[in-house]
C-alpha cells in the first residue's frame, strides 16, 4: 500500500530489467550495460554532492543534506551523447528522516536513469528505473522516488548510485536530487482544499484499481494525523515549497471524475505544474478551466491530455504559463494565434480542431508545436512562411491535417519536423544541419532530394509517399538509424548504411544493384520489397540477433538459402516472387518466434520432409528454447515448439511427400492464439495459412487435415486456410472403400480449402478412380468430389456410416448439380471458419443435432463428437493459453482476406 501512496519504482531484477526490454522493443537501443567492476566505475563517477547547486562538505561520503527541495540540487547537461552513461554517486543520512526523490526532465531526445541502493553491485539490475509521467519527442520528465523505510534499511555509511543514459537524439536533461525532511507537511488549507476536490470528483465508492486517488491516496494522506510518509509533499512527483505549499500537484491517470472543473484548484496559489493528464473531466469545458487557473500567479505548467475536455481554445490564461497540454481530448474550433506567441510548448494533438493555422508573431518564444491528428479534417491552409523567422522553435508536428502550398524555408534551431499525412507539394530545400527527426510522408513532394550528409545528427528520415521526389538516395548522415522510403520513385543502388541502422524500408521503388554486403547486424526491420535489388541474400539477415522482420520480396535476388538461421527475434520471413533455388533449410523450423514464412514464386527444389522434421525434433526444439528471448511464450501441448501461422511456399518446384510432421506447425496448434493489428488499431486474431500449392509433392494425401482443419477451427475461433491445389500436384485420391468418415462440420469446414487429389484417367467417381488407375491421363479435382459425405451416404456405409443428418441426397462425385444444392450450405461455413463464435456455434449446432435426431446412425462419428464438444466446451471457457503478440508489428494497419497475417504486420508505423 505504501508503495502505491508513494509511487515507488523499487523492484526486484527481474522487474527492473523489463523497462529496458521495453525500451528495446520500442525501436530504442537497450540500456547500455554497466558491467564493469563497481570500483572502476565509482572512480568515473561524479560525486553529486560536488556540482553545482548540490555542493555540500559533510565529508568523504558526501551526504547531502535533508530539506533539500526542487531546484537545490540540480544538474544541467546540454547534449547528451547517446549510449553514453552519465554516472553520479552520492548518499543521504541514514535514520529514515527523509524521503528521496530523483527527477529527469529530458528535451530533444529520449532518456533514462537507473538507480543502484547501497551495498549492490551495478553488475546486477537496478533497483529502480525511471517512470515516465508523459512523454514525447519534444519533452518528457520521469522520477523515482525512495521511500523512508528503504533509506532506513541502506547500508550506513553507504553510497547511491545513479546512471543516466540517452537513448536517442542529443537531449538536453535535467536531473534533480530533493530529500524532503520530515518535517515537511502541507498546510492545513491547502489539505482542506485537497480534501473539497476529492469531494468534487470521487464517490466514495471507487475501488483501488480504477481509482487509486479516491481509495487509497486520499483518504490516508489527507486524513487527520496522518503519518508523514504519506504526505502529499512527499507523494512523487507532486511536491511543496519550504513553506508546506504544493508547488507541483501531479495526479495522472488517478481516476479522478470530475463533472465541474474543481474550484479549490483556483486557491493553491503557489502552483507551478498542474497536472490531472488521464482523468476524466468529461463536460467540462475549456473555459471552466480558464476560470480557475487564472487566479494561479505562478502557474507555469498545465496538463489536461486525455480528460474528454470539450470547449474552445483560448488566451484567457495566466500570463506566467508557458507550457499547456490539452493532447487528445474533444476541443473544437479554430487555432488562436495568440497561444503561439504566448507559450513555450503547446501540445493540442488527437482533437477536433480546424480552419487555418495561424501564423506567429516574429517575436514568439514557441519552441515546441504539436498539432497533429486533428478528428474531422484538421487544419488547413499553407504552412505560414513566419514558421521560418522563429529562433527558439525546435518541435513542430502537423501531421495528418489538411495543409497544402510549399514547405516554408525551417529556422536553423529545428530538430523534430513532421508534415506527413498532408497535401504539401513542392521541393525540400535545405535543412536545418541540427535536424534529429523529419517525417514528410504521405504529402506530393517533388525531388530530387536535398543533400543529406551534413545532417550530422539525424536518426530518423521518413520520406513514404511521395511519387514525384524520384531520383537516387543521396549520401546519408552517419547517425541515421531509421529510414523509409517507400513509394517514391527512386532509382539507383543504396548508399552506404550507418553500421547502427535498425529500421530500413525502401519497398516499392526502382532500387537495384546487389544487398549481398548489407550489415543487417543491429537491425530491427529490413524491408526492401518490390524493387530490382539481385545477387544473393544479406549473410547477416538470418543470424541478426535483432532482426524481427525480413521482407526482400519481389526482386530478382537469387541463390540458395542461407543454411543457417539462428535469429532468435525473427518473427516474419517474407522472400516470396525472387529466384531463389536450393532447398528450404531446416533450421528456419527451429527459429522459436517466427510465425510467417513466405517463399512462393521461388525455384526452391527438393523436399518438405527435414523442414517438417526440425518442427518436432527434441534436439530443435532444445536449441530453439535455449535462444529464445526471455520472457517469450511458447505454450503448447504438442511437443514442437512452432509459432509458425503462415505458411507459403506456392508456385516452387519442391517435391516428395505431403510430411505428417507439418500438423506440429503452429497454425494447427488450438492452445497458442496470434495476434496481429486489426483494422482499428486494436489486437486481432491473425488467420493461419499453409500454402503448398503450384508444387510437384506426391504420395499419399494427408488424410489428417480434414481433422486437423476444423479442430483446430472449433478451438482458437480463428480462420484456417489450407491450399494442396496445381496440376503437378499428384496426391491420388483415396479410394471409395477407404474414405474418411468426416462429420458435416469437418466437410463444410474443409470444404473451404483447396484440397485438391489426383483422379487417374479422368474419372468422376472415387471408385472409377481406383479402378482407373492405370490410364496415362488423370485430372485434378476437390478432395470432396471423391469422399463421401455422410449428409449424402444413402446407404453404402452400414450402421455406422449412415445418414447422419438425412438429407437424402446421393453420392457426392463430379456432379454440378449436387455441388449447387449444397452452395448455400458451404457458404453458411465460411461464416464458421472466418468468425469464431460463428463457427463455435455451428459445431454446437451439429453436434446437438446430430444427437437429438439420429442417435441410432451416429455411432461411427461419436469419438470425433467427444474431442468436439470438449474442445468446444473448452474454447467457451478461458481464453487460450500461450497468446502470441506478433512483437514490434504496428499498429492502425489493416488486415486484408487474402493474406490479413501480412498485410497486418507490413504497414510502418509512424515513428514521430
Amino acid at each position: 500500500m505504501l508503495a502505491l501512496l508513494s509511487v515507488v519504482l523499487l523492484a526486484g531484477a527481474a522487474a527492473a530489467a523489463a523497462p529496458q526490454g521495453t525500451a528495446a522493443e520500442a525501436g530504442l537501443p537497450a540500456i547500455p550495460s554497466l558491467d564493469q567492476p563497481q570500483q572502476e566505475l565509482e572512480v568515473s563517477a561524479y560525486p553529486l554532492s560536488q556540482l553545482p547547486g548540490c555542493n555540500y562538505t559533510g565529508g568523504d561520503n558526501f551526504e547531502l543534506p535533508v530539506g533539500l527541495l526542487e531546484g537545490d540540487c540540480a544538474v544541467v547537461m546540454d547534449a547528451v551523447a547517446p549510449g553514453d552513461p552519465q554516472v553520479f554517486t552520492f548518499s543521504v543520512p541514514p535514520g529514515g528522516a527523509s524521503s528521496l526523490v530523483l527527477g529527469l526532465a529530458v528535451q530533444g531526445g529520449t532518456a533514462s536513469m537507473s538507480l543502484w541502493l547501497p551495498g549492490m553491485s551495478v553488475a546486477d539490475p537496478p533497483a529502480a528505473v525511471q517512470n515516465e509521467l508523459f512523454s514525447s519527442p519534444a519533452s518528457s520528465e520521469g522520477w523515482i522516488s525512495v521511500p523512508p523505510s528503504q533509506l532506513e534499511a541502506a547500508p550506513s555509511p553507504g553510497k547511491f548510485l545513479l546512471s543516466v543514459t540517452a537513448f536517442s537524439g542529443s537531449p538536453r536533461v535535467t536531473l534533480t536530487v530533493t530529500t524532503p525532511g520530515k518535517d515537511l507537511q502541507l498546510v492545513e488549507p491547502e489539505v482542506a482544499l485537497l480534501r473539497g476536490m476529492t469531494e468534487a470528483c470521487c464517490t466514495g465508492a471507487e475501488t483501488a484499481e480504477d481509482s487509486p486517488f479516491c481509495a487509497v491516496i486520499a483518504p490516508q494522506s489527507l486524513s487527520n494525523n496522518h503519518p508523514w510518509v504519506v504526505d502529499p509533499c512527499h507523494l512523487a512527483p507532486s511536491s511543496c515549497n519550504a513553506e508546506g505549499r504544493l508547488v507541483r500537484l501531479a495526479l495522472p491517470v488517478m481516476g479522478l471524475a470530475c463533472k465541474e472543473f474543481p474550484a479549490q484548484l483556483g486557491a493553491l496559489t503557489a502552483l507551478r505544474r498542474l497536472d490531472l493528464t488521464g482523468n476524466n473531466l468529461e463536460g467540462v469545458d475549456m473555459a471552466d478551466v480558464a476560470k480557475v487557473v487564472s487566479g494561479l500567479p505562478d502557474l507555469q505548467e498545465l496538463a489536461l491530455g486525455s480528460t474528454r475536455l470539450s470547449g474552445s481554445l483560448s488566451c484567457e490564461l495566466p500570463p506566467s504559463l508557458k507550457v499547456l497540454d490539452l493532447a487528445y481530448n474533444r476541443l473544437q474550433g479554430s487555432l488562436p494565434g495568440c497561444l503561439l506567441s504566448q507559450l513555450g510548448e503547446l501540445y493540442v494533438p488527437g482533437n477536433v480542431l480546424s480552419g487555418r493555422l495561424p501564423a506567429p508573431a516574429a517575436t514568439s518564444a514557441l519552441t515546441t508545436l504539436y498539432a497533429n491528428g486533428q478528428r474531422g479534417g484538421g487544419l488547413s491552409g499553407s504552412i505560414p512562411v513566419s514558421i521560418g523567422s522563429l529562433r527558439r522553435l525546435q518541435f513542430l508536428n502537423l501531421a495528418n491535417n489538411k495543409l497544402s502550398g510549399a514547405l516554408p524555408g525551417l529556422p536553423a534551431s529545428m530538430k523534430l519536423l513532421n508534415i506527413s499525412g498532408n497535401s504539401v507539394t513542392g521541393r525540400l530545400g535545405s535543412l536545418p544541419s541540427g535536424l534529429w527527426q523529419l517525417d514528410v510522408a504521405d504529402n506530393d513532394l517533388a525531388g530530387p532530394l536535398p543533400g543529406l550528409a551534413g545532417l550530422g545528427v539525424l536518426e530518423t528520415l521518413v520520406l513514404n509517399n511521395n511519387p514525384r521526389l524520384g531520383g537516387s538516395l543521396p549520401a546519408l548522415p552517419a547517425r541515421l538509424q531509421h529510414l523509409e522510403a517507400v513509394g517514391c520513385g527512386l532509382a539507383g543502388s543504396l548508399p552506404s548504411l550507418s553500421r547502427g541502422m535498425t529500421r530500413l524500408d525502401v519497398s516499392n521503388n526502382a532500387l537495384g544493384g546487389s544487398l549481398a554486403g548489407l550489415d543487417a547486424t543491429h537491425m530491427e526491420v529490413l524491408r526492401a520489397s518490390n524493387n530490382s535489388f539481385s545477387g544473393v541474400l544479406p549473410a547477416s539477415a538470418g543470424t541478426s540477433p535483432r532482426l524481427f522482420l525480413l521482407d526482400l520480396a519481389r526482386n530478382k535476388l537469387g541463390g540458395s538459402l542461407p543454411a543457417a538461421w539462428s535469429g532468435p527475434r525473427l518473427q516474419m520471413v517474407m522472400l516470396q516472387d525472387n529466384e531463389l533455388t536450393g532447398t528450404i533449410p531446416a533450421a528456419l523450423a527451429s527459429l522459436p518466434l517466427l510465425g510467417v514464412l513466405r517463399l512462393g514464386g521461388n525455384k526452391l527444389t527438393g523436399s518438405l520432409s527435414a523442414f517438417a522434421a526440425a518442427l518436432n525434433d527434441p534436439a530443435a526444439v532444445a536449441a530453439a528454447k535455449a535462444q529464445a528471448p526471455a520472457g517469450s511464450s511458447s505454450s503448447s501441448t504438442k511437443p514442437g515448439l512452432s509459432r509458425l501461422f503462415d505458411l507459403n511456399v506456392t508456385s516452387n518446384q519442391l517435391t516428395g511427400p505431403v510430411p505428417d510432421q507439418l500438423a506440429y506447425l503452429g497454425v494447427f496448434n488450438p492452445n497458442i492464439t496470434i495476434l496481429v493489428p486489426g483494422s482499428d488499431g486494436a489486437a486481432a486474431i491473425a488467420p493461419r495459412v499453409v500454402d503448398l500449392s503450384g508444387n510437384a509433392l506426391a504420395g499419399d494425401w494427408p488424410r489428417w487435415l480434414l481433422k486437423a482443419v476444423p479442430g483446430t477451427v472449433g478451438t482458437c475461433g480463428c480462420s484456417v486456410a489450407v491450399d494442396l491445389g496445381g496440376p503437378h500436384m499428384r496426391l491420388p485420391c483415396p479410394p471409395e472403400g477407404a474414405s474418411i468418415a468426416v462429420t458435416d462440420f469437418m466437410w463444410q469446414a474443409a470444404a473451404e480449402q483447396r484440397f485438391a487429389c489426383w483422379a487417374q484417367g479422368g474419372a468422376g467417381t472415387a471408385a472409377a478412380a481406383a479402378a482407373g488407375g492405370k490410364a496415362a491421363a488423370g485430372h485434378q479435382a476437390q478432395l470432396l468430389d471423391y469422399l463421401v459425405s455422410p449428409s449424402n451416404n444413402n446407404g453404402n456405409a452400414a450402421e455406422g456410416e449412415g445418414m447422419a443428418l438425412g438429407d437424402g441426397g446421393g453420392q457426392i462425385a463430379d456432379n454440378q448439380a449436387a455441388a449447387a444444392k449444397r452452395k448455400g450450405v458451404i457458404a453458411g461455413a465460411v461464416v464458421g471458419v472466418v468468425v469464431g463464435g460463428a463457427a463455435l456455434a455451428a459445431l454446437a449446432y451439429f453436434v446437438v443435432y446430430r444427437r437429438l435426431l439420429q442417435p441410432a446412425k451416429a455411432t461411427a462419428f461419436r469419438k470425433f463428437e467427444d474431442d468436439a464438444a470438449a474442445a468446444a466446451a473448452a474454447a467457451a471457457g478461458p481464453a487460450a493459453s500461450g497468446a502470441i503478440d506478433m512483437q514490434g508489428l504496428p499498429s492502425g494497419a489493416t488486415a486484408a482476406a487474402s493474406g490479413p497475417a501480412v498485410s497486418a504486420a507490413e504497414a510502418a508505423a509512424r515513428p514521430l
